[in-house]
């Protein structure tokens, strides 16, 4: 129905109406300019708040937005948890297998050996736990769907992404007691036992 045959009996408008106009000035200098062609219509018009599409969208999604902060927040600390929790345990793991890493190096394994040994104990380790992960998120993707833009509830590249976040953040996690544990001195291993 045209807009002006939608004017009610007592001559009141039923729904607010919105002017989308693209334009290639000052959107300031635009805005005051379509004011003033509304007034220039009809004196008794009210004129809303004239603001970008740009500022609408925005607003739009401010509440996804602040959601999706949250769950990066989250993901974040997540990823520095699983830091936290691979360091400490390969740390541990080392400290308590020191005499065998001392005996290893005393009859002639490598140190390129040790160090290949606690990366993949590590990287097994990991492995372990990005395979529940994943499994856990396909689930969980269902419930979220509603919240995801511009991405599938299964996005290859994106489960791609953070598999390789999870397993670069294993091996720097990793990195440091398995190079702690090529420098341990096999007479003082051995002595320590």
């Amino acid at each position: 129905m045209p807009y002006p045959q939608a004017v009610l009996v007592n001559g009141r408008i039923p729904a607010a109406m919105t002017l989308l106009a693209k334009v290639d000035a000052d959107s300031a200098r635009a805005a005051r300019a379509i004011e003033q062609l509304a007034r220039d219509q009809n004196p008794n018009v009210p004129v809303g708040r004239v603001r970008a599409l740009e500022d609408l969208v925005s607003g739009s999604i401010a509440d996804i937005r602040s959601t999706m902060l949250v769950f990066g927040s989250f993901a974040g600390a997540a990823i520095l948890l699983a830091a936290v929790g691979i360091y400490g345990l390969m740390s541990y793991w080392v400290s308590q297998r020191t005499y065998e890493i001392g005996l290893r190096i005393a009859v002639g394994c490598t140190r390129q050996r040790i160090l290949s040994m606690i990366l993949g104990r590590g990287l097994r380790l990991t492995l372990y736990v990005v395979a529940a992960g994943t499994a856990g998120a396909l689930a969980l993707t269902r419930c979220l769907s509603a919240l995801l833009y511009g991405v599938g509830e299964t996005d290859v590249p994106t489960f791609a992404a953070v598999i390789a976040l999870v397993l670069g953040v294993a091996v720097l996690a990793t990195a440091l007691p398995a190079w702690r544990a090529t420098r341990i001195d096999p007479i003082k291993a051995l002595r320590a036992e």
